[in-house]
């Protein structure tokens, strides 16, 4: 992420890059409520007369794995939670309405609140920290699109033997409005390239 401008709206947009990284990046793990799972390096860019001009933020090493795989006592990402309980009528609209516990990649572990993080409040500050950094509604809508597509494709299951089929097309289905993308496809299916011919190999419902 890049940020350029004048100062005072510069230092804000520093400022509320934070909530934005925090709510992407960070979860509540065993013995830490906000553990931030990943890495972030900040360079801040100031003249000669002591003004920032201008800063960069790098990020690496996102704990992925945590996406499908949550341990008991922990929870996923914050930004999963947040859309749950404070995307509103857009939430419903994605399918979210039935709260966390309507989702594998939320309902691993029994804790899906936190004290002193109200995620429907936690919400709407994120969504104002974007819009301070210049992030417009219509690519906010897109993100909340994504964060519930990978949802809905939490709760996607297979079956068959070594042509595996999605079990309930509904649930790709859902997931596939929300990420915009062939989803069904994708998961039953690997490509593999042969010099210059690219073909489709089905996967079994284990891989």
């Amino acid at each position: 992420a890049k940020a350029g401008g004048g100062m005072a709206t510069l230092a804000e947009a520093i400022l509320q890059s934070s909530p934005i990284t925090e709510a992407f990046g960070n979860a509540k793990t065993i013995r830490n409520n906000n553990s931030s799972r990943f890495g972030k390096f900040i360079k801040i860019l100031i003249d000669k007369k002591g003004n920032i001009v201008g800063a960069r933020m790098n990020q690496y090493l996102l704990e992925k794995s945590r996406v499908p795989t949550v341990s008991e006592g922990e929870r996923n990402y914050h930004s999963f939670y947040h859309l749950v309980a404070g995307g509103g009528a857009e939430a419903e609209a994605a399918g979210l309405g039935k709260g966390t516990k309507a989702f594998r990649y939320l309902n691993q572990s029994s804790v899906s609140t936190l004290e002193g993080m109200p995620d429907g409040e936690m919400f709407q500050e994120l969504s104002s920290a974007l819009t301070t950094c210049k992030v417009p509604a219509p690519k906010q809508k897109e993100l909340w699109g994504v964060l519930a597509g990978v949802l809905h494709v939490g709760n996607v299951t297979f079956t068959g033997d070594d042509n595996a089929s999605i079990a309930d097309e509904s649930v790709s289905k859902a997931a596939c409005e929300q990420l915009q993308s062939a989803v069904a496809a994708c998961l039953t299916q690997r490509s593999m390239t042969v010099g210059t011919e690219t073909t489709m190999v089905p996967l079994t419902v284990e891989k």
